[in-house]
């Protein structure tokens, strides 16, 4: 009996039958039908050759339905031309700031030098902008702007953006090379500038920080530490002295104290080398050169008789001019002494966690020991200037009373 050709829709329908199961397209079932047509064709190059174009031509198919079913592409040459046509120009960083100065224009200029552009200011709350700007800067706005408008009266050919810089480089040590890059100055200007900058916050230091701005009368009027800075090894007189325990390093020492009654201050004295006792630093002497041969500058000298400092067990050899915690104190005394000098600490904190310059070890040796404190000292003082001038522009030591 002749066969009887099937119709080209019988076999469509059969074949949409083997690779669906319940309505839905069976990709598994396509593979083992595939897999199993290779397997019977075995090595036969020719076969193999005509499932190839089988396949291609499948999945040309395949690529014109999908084109059916994708939206038009958009003309790329005009999106180009309508680019060009309404440009945003860069955000310009002015390298100047003129008087009188605001916070909201020192916020803006200082985030776009940081690389912070408008765009990205303002998709951020003002306080997320004033935390890049402590990151770049040390302190907010608020402080700086009467720091940078004192400055620029004292100095009229100071410029904000000069003191920006100077900022930068407190805050974060950077080298003058990575400076130069991120400032547009050559890096042996940038060297010159901010040291001429740390001067002129220097020369702040006795209208800000002083005993002056204290009242000596009351029976406890200033609480005392000493911090020192890790410095690089002084090569040009290797000796003990610059050993500080502490940092297992060299490093300078400054005498620091606080007043008790209101945000100051009060004492700053120093360098000293780190291997000198705090207790002599205090007195000006050694207790074998006597108290009449010990330096009248010292703080020991200027605190009226009858009158103490808040220090901590290092000074209790000094019973006259010196508290230290005893086991006869009551408690109340014993938690007041502690909540002071926990509050003497936040100077010696906020020195080196604000400006990485104090916090970081100091690279700026010079061809002397005396010369090398001396370029410290600035930086030291700057700092304390700075530090009290965010005292006073609402970030205060917490109170004692």
């Amino acid at each position: 009996m002749p066969r009887v050709p099937r119709s080209r829709r019988d076999g469509e329908e059969k074949c949409t039958a083997a690779v669906q199961t319940n309505g839905k397209i069976d990709f598994a079932q396509i593979s083992n039908i595939l897999e199993g047509a290779v397997d019977v064709l075995g090595n036969d190059k020719s076969k193999l050759a005509t499932l190839e174009n089988l396949l291609k031509t499948a999945l040309e198919k395949v690529a014109q339905k999908k084109k059916t079913f994708l939206p038009p592409p958009k003309n790329r040459s005009r999106q180009n031309s309508e680019k060009r046509s309404s440009p945003t120009p860069p955000l310009a960083v002015p390298k100047t700031l003129n008087p009188p100065l605001t916070k909201k224009d020192l916020l803006s200029v200082g985030l776009l030098h940081a690389g912070f552009d408008h765009s990205r200011q303002n998709k951020v709350k003002d306080a997320t902008n004033i935390d890049r700007f402590k990151a770049f800067y040390g302190l907010e706005p608020t402080t700086l702007v009467p720091v940078f408008t004192k400055v620029k009266d004292k100095f009229p050919d100071a410029t904000f953006h000069h003191l920006l810089i100077t900022m930068n480089w407190l805050t974060l040590y950077d080298t003058y090379l990575v400076l130069s890059g991120r400032w547009g100055l050559h890096h042996d200007t940038i060297g010159k500038l901010v040291w001429q900058y740390a001067r002129m916050i220097q020369s702040f230091l006795n209208d800000k920080v002083g005993l002056h701005h204290v009242d000596m009368g009351t029976a406890i009027p200033l609480t005392l530490d000493t911090v020192t800075f890790t410095v690089n090894e002084i090569r040009t007189d290797p000796n003990s002295r610059w050993y500080d325990h502490k940092s297992h390093s060299s490093g300078f020492k400054y005498e620091l104290s606080l007043s008790t009654t209101k945000p100051q201050i009060a004492w700053t004295n120093g360098p000293f080398p780190g291997s000198k006792h705090d207790l002599t630093v205090f007195h000006g002497g050694t207790e074998e050169e006597g108290e009449g041969n010990w330096d009248k500058d010292s703080l020991y000298f200027q605190i009226p008789e009858g009158c103490m400092v808040i220090a901590d067990s290092i000074y209790k050899g000094e019973q006259a001019k010196a508290m230290t915690t005893t086991d006869e104190m009551s408690k109340e005394m014993k938690k007041y002494i502690g909540r002071a000098k926990a509050r003497q600490e936040t100077l010696n904190g906020r020195l080196k966690g604000t400006f990485n310059i104090l916090g970081q070890r100091f690279r700026h040796n010079q061809k002397t020991p005396e010369m090398t404190m001396n370029v410290h000292q600035t930086v030291v003082h700057a700092c304390l200037v700075l530090i009290q001038f965010d005292y006073e522009n609402g970030h205060p030591p917490f109170p004692l009373h």
